[in-house]
């Protein structure tokens, strides 16, 4: 059995928004990387309404975390960072998607 010493940061209270340093082990992050390659994702780009840039290669991407061919790895990873910070209530409530 493997432990992780990760650490969690709150960067801000509006939105709620925290980094997870060590939440990964770098072969979680490969293996996201294969699957993001295996799923031929394109490189995002964000568009903010009424500007007239937008910002492309951005380091965000998206793996759907449930339904067919999600990957075992990002269920594990959503379920953890649920149990992480959302209550008991949240998690039993069957519209939260969780």
């Amino acid at each position: 059995e493997t432990t992780s010493n990760f650490t969690i940061s709150r960067v801000s209270y509006t939105p709620d928004a925290f980094i997870l340093r060590n939440f990964l082990t770098p072969e979680d992050c490969e293996t996201i990387m294969n699957d993001a390659t295996a799923s031929h994702m394109d490189t995002a780009e964000t568009i903010t309404e009424g500007d007239t840039t937008s910002r492309k290669f951005c380091q965000v991407s998206w793996l759907p975390s449930g339904g067919p061919g999600t990957s075992w790895l990002v269920s594990s990873l959503m379920q953890a960072t649920a149990n992480l910070f959302l209550t008991t209530d949240v998690k039993s409530d069957p519209e939260a998607g969780v």
